[in-house]
């Protein structure tokens, strides 16, 4: 019995350490536009819940994390608006 127990409780925790990132529904993707400090433009492409949350605050210091999960900690002149939508649940 013990054995069985161990067994369950084994393999419920490899199931548990599976990586989730992986695991994305599709969302929309928007687009920011942003100017970097080096001086070449910069898109950035967003899901919906970034994109909601993105905002440029205290002085236009935008943080955000993009598609691809590199976050982005810029600060200087950044434009988005709810048209620069690039794909979505079609």
């Amino acid at each position: 019995m013990k054995r069985y127990i161990l067994i369950l409780l084994s393999f419920q925790f490899l199931i548990s350490c599976k990586d989730n990132n992986k695991v994305r529904r599709k969302e929309d993707v928007y687009e920011i536009v942003c100017k970097h400090p080096m001086g070449h433009i910069m898109r950035i492409h967003l899901t919906k819940s970034e994109w909601d949350w993105a905002t440029g605050y205290r002085n236009s210091v935008w943080i955000f994390t993009d598609i691809n999960n590199v976050e982005v900690k810029t600060h200087g002149p950044c434009y988005t608006d709810n048209t620069m939508i690039i794909s979505g649940d079609e």
